[in-house]
Order: structure tokens, then C-alpha cells, then sequence
């Protein structure tokens, strides 16, 4: 929801407040989506390129038990990863929306909107930055 249509009004119309919540919370919810498919996915070319490598077929299902060590710690090393991203984005909704909707003012919940907005902003300016490093 951007342009002048925005007014975070009370209520849940379009450009409110709570529409403008609703949003965000489709959008951090689809990138941790995301971002589990994406765990997933390099967990199965792992396994794949092990399997195909190896010269075996790719199996069905597999014991983790049963896979060799180096395999085994990249896989972990991607959960992990997915472990530090995805419950703190999770945690900072979960509390955000509940301290909005236990405020009593509308000003307290715009501002506390702000807080996460502003923190979304340098999250990307931060991605942006470390993105143009890499492309030199």
C-alpha cells in the first residue's frame, strides 16, 4: 500500500492501519516462506550431487544416520542459517503486532508501525550495500 491512498486511518479499509498491518504480515510471511524453500531446496541438490557423485541412484528416502559426515554438516550448516533468519523475523512480528494491538492509542500503534518500518528500511540498505560489494 503506497501513494496517497495511505492514510492509516483507524479501521479496515484500504490504506488503514490494520489493511497496512495485514500486508506486512503477507509479506514476511511469504519471504520466510521463501527462504524455506530455498533450505530446502540446497538440502536436496546436497543430497542429489552426494547420490549422483557417488554413482548410486538418488534414493526415495534416506536416514540422516546414514549419510557421511561432510554431508551431514552441510546440511546442518544450512539449517542453521535458516535458524538465525527466520524466528527472529518471525519473534519481531509476533511481538510487534501484539504490542500494537494491546495499545491504547492510535498514535502509539502508528509509531510502533514506524519502529518496524524503519527497521525494514536499514534491513534493505544493508542488503543493497553488501549486494554492491560483491558485484564490483
Amino acid at each position: 500500500v503506497v501513494g496517497s491512498d495511505v492514510s492509516m486511518s483507524r479501521g479496515g479499509d484500504m490504506g488503514s492501519l490494520w489493511r497496512s498491518l495485514s500486508i506486512w504480515y503477507e509479506l514476511v510471511t511469504q519471504r520466510c516462506s521463501r527462504k524455506q524453500s530455498a533450505m530446502e531446496a540446497r538440502i536436496q541438490e546436497i543430497l542429489r550431487n552426494h547420490f549422483i557423485g557417488g554413482g548410486e541412484g538418488v534414493p526415495s528416502s534416506v536416514a540422516f544416520a546414514d549419510l557421511p559426515e561432510s554431508v551431514k554438516t552441510e546440511i546442518m550448516r544450512i539449517q542453521e542459517e535458516f535458524k538465525d533468519e527466520v524466528p527472529d523475523e518471525i519473534t519481531n512480528l509476533v511481538t510487534s503486532f501484539s504490542w500494537m494491538a494491546t495499545h491504547d492509542s492510535h498514535a502509539g500503534r502508528l509509531g510502533v508501525f514506524e519502529t518496524v518500518l524503519e527497521s525494514e528500511r536499514k534491513r534493505l540498505a544493508a542488503r543493497a550495500s553488501l549486494k554492491a560489494l560483491f558485484e564490483k
